[in-house]
C-alpha cells in the first residue's frame, strides 16, 4: 500500500487506493477475525487447517494487515478447508493450473466475497499467487517431478487447453491486479 500511496503523492497514478481484502483459513484467521470486529491486533490462534504454508497463528505483521484492510475499507475472509479445496478444484478444471492450499484459500475467499456481495460480482480482480518452490509433502518431490508427471499424463491423453505447470505459475505470478486479495 506504501507503493501504491507514494506514487500517487507524485501524480503518477490517480483515483483511489485499491481495496485490500484478508484471506485466511478459517482454522488460522487471526488477522480476519480482529479485522471484522474492529479491533487492532490479532489475537494469537492454533492453527488448524490444511492451508500449512499461511497457517500463522501469530502473525508478525497482523497489525499491518489489519491497518491495510481498515484504511482502505477492505475486509475479509475466513473461508473453510472444504472451500479452499473447492477453490483449488475450480481453478485446475477452469484454467489448468494448480495450485497449493494458500492459493486456493485467496480464491475461496474472492468467491465468498462476491456471493456476500462484498465485492461486486462485476469488480472483481484477483491475484492469486503460488509457491514457486513448493514441494509436495507426501512424496518430498519438488513441483518440477509433479509436473513433469502430470505434463506427461496430458501428453498421452492429449487434453486441449490444458499447461504445464510451469506455464500456469508463470501465468499466475505475473498477473497484475488493481484489486488485491491478500493470504
Amino acid at each position: 500500500m506504501r507503493g501504491l500511496r507514494e506514487l500517487r503523492e507524485i501524480g503518477l497514478v490517480d483515483g483511489e487506493l485499491p481495496r485490500v481484502y484478508a484471506a485466511q483459513a478459517a482454522g488460522c484467521a487471526p488477522v480476519v477475525t480482529r479485522a471484522r470486529s474492529g479491533l487492532e491486533h490479532p489475537e494469537p490462534v492454533r492453527p488448524d487447517t490444511i492451508a500449512k504454508s499461511i497457517a500463522i497463528g501469530n502473525p508478525a505483521d497482523g497489525y499491518q494487515v489489519i491497518q491495510a484492510v481498515k484504511t482502505t475499507g477492505g475486509t475479509g475472509a475466513a473461508v473453510t478447508d472444504e472451500q479452499i479445496v473447492d477453490a483449488i478444484r475450480l481453478l485446475a478444471e477452469t484454467e489448468g493450473i494448480f495450485t497449493e492450499p494458500a492459493g486456493g484459500t485467496t480464491l475461496a475467499a474472492a468467491v465468498d466475497l462476491i456471493r456476500r456481495g462484498t465485492i461486486p460480482r462485476d469488480e472483481i480482480d484477483c491475484r492469486v499467487r503460488d509457491r514457486e518452490r513448493l514441494q509436495d509433502r507426501g512424496s518430498g518431490r519438488e513441483p518440477a517431478d509433479a509436473a513433469g508427471e502430470a505434463e506427461s499424463d496430458r501428453s498421452r491423453n492429449s487434453r486441449p487447453g490444458t499447461r504445464s505447470s510451469a506455464t500456469a505459475r508463470s501465468s499466475v505470478e505475473n498477473t497484475h491486479s488493481r484489486r488485491l486479495v491478500a493470504g
